[in-house]
């Protein structure tokens, strides 16, 4: 899952270095005295290592369950690099890896956990037609956002009963782009606005208005004012088979719902914890998983 990545890049960074220290010679000379290995890597591992442990012990535990192949990880360090263009190798740099090799490891561990969140999601033919369909036309809305589902309510009624949607959102719409022009969204098509909104909208006739319909922003009224067919085609449905379905997939993910699962797994799998420094590391994962059944 790439959101995770940058979080885990220091860690590893620093286990890397640990490890690749071999020697306990002298790191660095002072006129005040020596820095030595030895000192450098424990400084490094009370700072660092419950950190990196944790990230060990996710890839030794997700490793074993889900196969992540060293060409999806080359694939996924050319899509970074394209996107990153010439700032690629400055960016590592910044975050502390020598070379991409090095930054290959956060690619894995990132794989290897979006394989653990997509694990149990089916998608359907049904769901895929639906999502072509949705994709060859566009749609033109109007919304009214507000953050209580009561007020939303409240809204919904008084369009019911023949309240203007239009001057409704300007009295009661948060969205401050689009409340002074009475909630308007103009044109848009399939995977332009967030998932629950677009999954509502596109679900609509043309003139029907929605139950208040919840996302991260707070509480939608949608209504649709016109559906019209795309002018850019998209492909045959098999030709874009595959690519709706990891769209699909991805808009299924549940940030939380996968560090849960992930942290149940690991739960499970410590049999014992040699050094007591790391004694009740993984407590915390207990309490939250516990939580969470």
């Amino acid at each position: 899952m790439k959101k995770y990545f940058f979080g885990l890049i220091l860690c590893i960074a620093m286990l890397t270095a640990c490890q690749q220290e071999e020697t306990q010679g002298v790191v660095i000379e002072t006129s005040y005295g020596d820095i030595t290995e030895e000192v450098l890597n424990e400084a490094l591992q009370e700072r660092y290592g419950k950190q990196v442990l944790e990230e060990l012990v996710m890839i030794q535990v997700l490793g074993e369950k889900y196969d992540v192949s060293e060409e999806q990880v080359t694939d996924e360090l050319e899509k970074l690099k394209e996107n990153y263009g010439i700032q690629f190798d400055q960016m590592i740099q910044q975050q502390g890896f020598a070379d991409e090799e090095a930054f290959k490891d956060v690619i894995y561990l990132g794989l290897l956990q979006e394989e653990a969140a997509l694990d149990e999601v089916v998608i359907t033919d049904e769901q895929l037609e639906e999502a072509y369909e949705q994709k060859t036309k566009e749609i033109s809305a109007q919304h009214i956002l507000v953050q209580n589902k009561d007020i939303a309510e409240e809204v919904l009624e008084q369009i019911e009963q023949g309240a203007d949607f239009a001057e409704l959102a300007k009295e009661y719409s948060e969205d401050a782009m689009t409340a002074e022009e009475g909630g308007e969204l103009g044109y848009f098509s399939a995977g332009t606005m967030v998932p629950p909104f677009e999954n509502v909208a596109f679900s609509l006739e043309k003139g029907d208005i929605s139950d208040p319909v919840q996302t991260t922003y707070g509480y939608h009224i949608i209504k649709v004012n016109d559906i019209q067919k795309k002018d850019q085609e998209i492909g045959t449905f098999d030709e874009v088979k595959e690519e709706l379905r990891d769209e699909i997939l991805k808009n299924s993910i549940s940030t939380v719902e996968t560090q849960v699962k992930i942290e149940q797994m690991i739960q499970d799998s410590i049999v014992d914890i040699k050094n007591e420094s790391y004694e009740g590391l993984f407590d915390s994962f207990q309490e939250v998983t516990g939580a969470s059944r």
